[in-house]
């Protein structure tokens, strides 16, 4: 990792009962050398943050070497006025992190 990613790396989701509204996030913050200080937030902090500046990006562990994988820049999207966390441009009503992994 030689460049900053993101502010935040976005490494484990976890979703409502009907899969479309991210409840919490495990994240950890990118400080350019490694992946440092997990942390677990609630979706309405990340949303707050995002709306303040900060940088999102999902991450993804190789179980084997312990080495993090860029995946995509995540943001916020309106869909029929509200706002969703995505990585993809969509006309869907839910958030999107895409293979993001569960827990």
């Amino acid at each position: 990792m030689e460049d900053r990613w993101a502010d935040y790396l976005i490494y484990e989701a976890r979703f409502d009962a009907t899969q479309t509204r991210i409840i919490r996030l495990r994240l950890a913050t990118d400080n350019g050398i490694a992946v440092d200080e997990s942390g677990e937030y609630l979706r309405q902090d990340v949303v707050s943050a995002i709306k303040n500046g900060s940088t999102f990006a999902t991450v993804f562990q190789d179980q084997g070497t312990g080495n993090w994988t860029f995946g995509h820049q995540v943001f916020l999207a309106a869909v029929n006025g509200v706002e969703y966390i995505k990585i993809a441009e969509s006309a869907s009503e839910k958030d999107d992190l895409g293979d993001t992994p569960g827990f």
